[in-house]
């Protein structure tokens, strides 16, 4: 039996909210620069409509050698390197040539990512200068790289180019002293770096980079798997950028898995996946138990619904549901505790009635998909979660089409308590009683026969 204890996270809603993630009203616009590429969506099954974020990704290598005009289709030079933030998260600068022929001496100039415009497309970012104004830009010298994390230069950037300290993501993170060196942030010098696993065996290289350039977020490592390639010869796999711990005293990046784990989502050079799916972030990020970077996760994609279905709110359930349904195991029963990240709906089948998902930061750090009842069963029983209500859900994991799960039995908010499932794993809402009670009496009537676990 595994202990769970209380891990807080005001910081990491406090941290969404002050970038723009937060739920709102769908008059509001959502077209500031904070906030790029989030639209409201009306979501069936929830209330209100919620932001769903649309990825738009490049890649280092799509970057790297990339045009730069102004406004007016002047070519003012081309990208030579790429610098992350000290921590490593997402780009800070863009490092250029003026006229785009780089030398030895040759002066380079470091600009804030937020700077460009045009970063969906990969034929040419625009930086609003003229080539005058580029030419007399803080610049350096190409044998003599600064640290570009220090308060002064960050300043005098920022400045130049009318960039805000909270877009640019510099000068927020710590002191200058407290940076990894230029060097260590370079993608060039993260290219072809070696992947260890937590042995120190190699099981790869990083390929590339995939950057979310509404921000300059880090997405995706692109790993190359060490010899001996797959039977099937996939050999590159996509794997959330956090998961990789740059070491900057051997110069490798280590993962946390094996090589069976990336051989479990390889694929081949020339059947590179959609990046940018959605539904690829969230199966690619669960399989490393990450969180997407976007914060708000479990929504349907801009413009899709979940379709529409004619299951009763009481009676029998459809028959499409049952099979659903039959996934609840009695004998495996667990307890989860933690924090609701996001809010969401799923369909159980084909057609089948919307049902309400959640995201659940347990106590343990761990991120849980959740699974619950139809929202008007929760409504009518004044149970109805929102992000940041500390929950305890009672239920069992399970498979749901590739995807790792948490079917929900039994929710607790405060002194409420909601049954959704009997001791057998049947529906409640399809019975006209009302199951919602305060305090514990209803968990004992549900867990007569079977005693839960904590995980």
């Amino acid at each position: 039996m595994r202990k769970l204890t209380v891990v807080s996270s005001v910081l990491v809603f406090a941290a969404l909210a002050a970038a723009g993630w937060a739920l709102q009203p769908a008059s509001q616009s959502v077209t500031s620069a904070y906030e790029p590429g989030v639209t409201d969506q009306p979501i069936i099954g929830l209330d209100r409509p919620v932001r769903a974020f649309t990825p738009q990704i490049l890649k280092a290598k799509e970057l790297l050698g990339l045009r730069v005009e102004n406004p007016a289709g002047e070519r003012l030079g081309k990208i030579e390197d790429i610098v992350l933030t000290p921590d490593e998260s997402r780009i800070a600068y863009c490092v250029l040539t003026f006229g785009g022929a780089a030398g030895i001496g040759d002066k380079l100039f470091a600009v804030p990512f937020p700077a460009f415009k045009n970063k969906s497309a990969a034929s040419a970012l625009i930086l609003n200068k003229t080539q005058s104004e580029f030419k007399a830009a803080p610049g350096f010298d190409s044998r003599n790289w600064p640290n570009l994390a220090s308060a002064d230069l960050t300043r005098s950037l920022n400045e130049f180019y009318g960039q805000h300290p909270e877009l640019t993501g510099i000068g927020l993170l710590g002191g200058a002293a407290a940076a990894p060196t230029v060097e260590n942030r370079r993608v060039s010098k993260m290219l072809g770096m070696n992947v260890d696993n937590a042995r120190h065996e190699k099981i790869g290289e990083i390929s590339d980079i995939a950057f979310d350039t509404h921000k300059g977020d880090a997405v995706y490592g692109i790993i190359s798997l060490a010899p001996p390639a797959a039977r099937t010869g996939a050999d590159l796999a996509a794997v959330p950028w956090k998961s990789l711990a740059i070491r900057r005293d051997t110069q490798t990046a280590m993962l946390a898995a094996e090589r069976s784990a990336l051989e479990a989502i390889a694929f081949k050079k020339d059947e590179f996946p959609d990046l940018a799916s959605r539904d690829y972030a969230r199966r690619t990020y669960e399989h490393f138990n990450r969180e997407p970077y976007w914060g708000v996760y479990g929504y349907a994609a801009p413009g899709i619904e979940p379709r529409r279905a004619a299951e009763p709110e009481n009676g029998p359930p459809m028959q499409e549901n049952r099979a659903y349904d039959q996934m609840f195991d009695p004998m495996n029963v667990s307890i989860i505790n933690g924090t609701v990240v996001s809010l969401g709906v799923f369909e159980p089948a084909e057609a089948a009635k919307p049902r309400l998902e959640l995201r659940l930061r347990a106590d343990t750090g761990l991120i849980h998909t959740v699974q619950l009842a139809p929202r008007a069963f929760m409504l009518k029983n004044d149970l109805l979660p929102a992000r940041g209500d500390r929950l305890t859900i009672t239920g069992c994991p399970a498979n749901l089409n590739g995807r790792s799960v948490f079917i929900a039995s039994e929710i607790q908010k405060g002194s409420q308590t909601l049954v959704l499932r009997d001791s057998r794993g049947m529906p409640t809402w399809h019975t006209t009683k009302s199951t919602k009670s305060m305090g514990t009496k209803v968990k004992e009537v549900l867990h007569k026969v079977v005693q839960p676990k904590e995980w």
